[in-house]
């Protein structure tokens, strides 16, 4: 402590026989110090979230949406907030790269 008050040339601790106390640069010194280490718990709890999320796009013919995909999806997205369905309902074939579908 002493070589970084030298270092600063101000005094971080208020020193007595029966106390130490932060002074005013002290507390500033504090905070950041504790700086990266609240990054660092910020970084990490988002990587390690592991709520189910993003987009995915789904394609099917008008029957099954309707039959089993719509009366599911409001559960799924209430369950899965992160969770971004995309639905392309078509009967047709649909290029799968170009249209960014996931399962068809």
């Amino acid at each position: 402590m002493s070589q970084s008050e030298l270092q600063l040339k101000v005094r971080l601790l208020q020193r007595s026989t029966r106390q130490l106390k932060l002074t005013q640069e002290g507390e500033k010194v504090l905070q950041h110090a504790r700086q990266p280490r609240d990054i660092i718990q910020d970084v990490e709890a988002e990587l390690t979230n592991t709520e189910p999320g993003g987009r995915v796009t789904l394609t099917m013919d008008h029957a099954i949406v309707h039959k089993f995909v719509v009366p599911r999806l409001n559960n799924l997205v209430q369950r899965c907030p992160l969770f971004s369905p995309g639905l392309i309902v078509d009967d047709g074939p649909l290029n799968l790269i170009v249209q960014q579908i996931d399962q068809a």
